[in-house]
């Protein structure tokens, strides 16, 4: 006699077995969940330093600037702030604008 196909049916495991699985298939997901966080860390720090060598290139062309043409480019970035701040303080409504004086003073240029 030779079998050529077997079927089962009504295949039940023990619930240790049942258990046991489930804390695996658990513990991969947590292992895949860490590997994940491990990786953002990396890139979040990747990304702090290449902004940190932006920031410092950005600074050194600001002294040469300075060295070069003089304390004018302060006075340049200082207005642009400003306009930026008066644009956003614009937008809200519990902010109100007193037109007088010199503005100047208010940037100490």
């Amino acid at each position: 006699m030779i079998i050529d196909d077997v079927s089962l049916t009504d295949l039940q495991f023990s619930r240790e077995f049942m258990m046991a699985i489930e804390m695996k298939q658990v513990e991969q997901q947590n292992s895949e969940k860490e590997k994940f966080n491990v990786q953002r860390m990396q890139y979040e720090v990747k990304a702090n330093i290449l902004k940190a060598e932006g920031d410092a290139e950005a600074a050194k062309i600001i002294s040469d600037a300075i060295m070069q043409y003089g304390p004018g480019i302060v006075a340049m970035k200082k207005i642009e702030a400003a306009e930026n701040i008066a644009r956003e303080l614009q937008g809200s409504r519990n902010v109100t604008f007193i037109h007088g004086g010199n503005t100047m003073n208010m940037l100490k240029i």
